[in-house]
């Protein structure tokens, strides 16, 4: 899905039920949350595989915004 050494823009939301993800403005799901939760916390998780073996990536996250609305 994503290429090593490079930068992606990623678009994560909620809002009114409905939440999406976006891949360098490239919906990859858009879909209405019938049980969505009144609140909690947020995590970021990068893996991949080398064929059949998990592994755990490194990452850097820069231009970070959370909006609370």
């Amino acid at each position: 899905m994503v290429e090593t050494n490079k930068w992606y823009t990623v678009e994560i939301g909620n809002q009114n039920s409905r939440i999406w993800f976006k891949l360098d403005d490239k919906v990859i799901f858009d879909m209405k949350d019938c049980e969505p939760l009144s609140g909690g916390h947020i995590a970021f998780r990068v893996s991949g595989t080398t064929g059949e073996t998990p592994i755990y990536a490194k990452a850097s996250i820069k231009d970070l915004v959370i909006l609370h609305q």
